[in-house]
């Protein structure tokens, strides 16, 4: 609401001044600063409602965006833990396979060693390990 003066003109001093205190001046100040009151209520009232409807949907922006990240983490753990799994069950079948290789040709290596002469292959029993050493 637009204030507007009571007195145009402003206030005069003295009765010959045209601008007497009377019970209606004195109500119309009454009066806008009873309104000028209301409206500032309502204003921290709307204020503090805003806040109020801020807070609500910022949170529930953050539960939106937490059940989001957990289940793009929950997959993504999933699918690590998937190709985790498969890459180890394709090493320890290489792996297997290799020891495997390795013990049953244990002979023709130590054969292929001695017509080489000077290219050793050492084979560990503990952990089935192949060196090769050039001379």
């Amino acid at each position: 609401m637009a204030y507007s003066k009571y007195y145009p003109n402003g206030w005069a001093d003295n009765e010959s001044g045209g601008t007497p205190i009377t019970a209606a001046s004195l109500n119309h100040i009454e009066n806008g600063i009873a309104a000028a009151q209301q409206a500032a209520d309502n204003a921290a009232g709307d204020a503090a409602q805003a806040l109020v409807n801020a807070k609500a949907y910022s949170d529930a922006n953050l539960a939106t965006a937490k059940r989001y990240s957990d289940g793009n983490l929950a997959t993504a753990k999933s699918y690590s833990d998937g190709n985790l799994a498969t890459a180890k069950s394709y090493t320890d079948g290489k792996e297997t396979t290799l020891r495997g290789l390795i013990s049953a040709n244990a002979a023709d290596i130590s054969a292929l060693d001695t017509r080489m002469g000077g290219l050793t292959f050492v084979i560990n029993a503990d952990d089935l390990g192949l060196d090769i050493v050039i001379d």
